[in-house]
C-alpha cells in the first residue's frame, strides 16, 4: 500500500503497519461549532463530521486531549 500525497508517495507498506503506528495516537471527540473556532489552531485535527447535528472531530496525537 502507498499513502500519495499532491502526487508524491509519502509512505509505503502494508495496511497492518499503518494501523499499528496508528494506535493509541488517534481520538474522537463531540464539540461544538465554537469550540472548533478554539481548538483548531492548536490540534491536528485529520477528519470533522457532522453526525446527528453533532460535530464530531478526529485528532492525531500522541497524548490524549481533554481540551
Amino acid at each position: 500500500m502507498a499513502i500519495i500525497k499532491k502526487g508524491t508517495i509519502v509512505a509505503k507498506g502494508n495496511p497492518n503497519q499503518f494501523i499499528s503506528a496508528l494506535d493509541g495516537k488517534l481520538w474522537q471527540k463531540a464539540i461544538n461549532k465554537n469550540e472548533l473556532l478554539k481548538l483548531e489552531p492548536n490540534l491536528k485535527i485529520i477528519s470533522k463530521q457532522f453526525i446527528e447535528k453533532i460535530l464530531h472531530i478526529t485528532e492525531v496525537t500522541t497524548i490524549k486531549s481533554d481540551s
